[in-house]
């Protein structure tokens, strides 16, 4: 049971690890497209292609781009994230969140 419990502890703090250096990363992203004022669409105030799942798992492995998916729902669950999908099977966008700079 114990070891159980320590595995399952483990697997938390590794997905809490990528989804700080994501976190960490779109922060990063959002700062280089807002310095360099590109012509974008407004999406609740964010570029609508700054921050896709779609764009983001670009060159990724299933694995990758799964693990991508459970960092931007950690996030969304942290309110770090909002994320909008138009439809079903749809890309989904993300735009920070109330405790995006935090």
């Amino acid at each position: 049971m114990q070891s159980l419990l320590n595995s399952q502890d483990f697997e938390e703090r590794r997905v809490t690890r990528r989804a700080q250096k994501l976190l960490a990363a779109l922060k990063v992203r959002l700062e280089i497209y807002l310095n360099q004022q590109i012509n974008i669409l407004l999406l609740h105030g964010i570029s609508k292609g700054l921050m896709t799942i779609l764009a983001l798992c670009r060159g990724c492995t299933r694995s990758q781009a799964a693990n991508m998916f459970a960092c931007f729902i950690l996030l969304k669950k942290r309110q770090a994230l909002r994320l909008h999908q138009s439809a079903p099977y749809k890309d989904i966008l993300a735009t920070p969140g109330p405790a995006f700079h935090e």
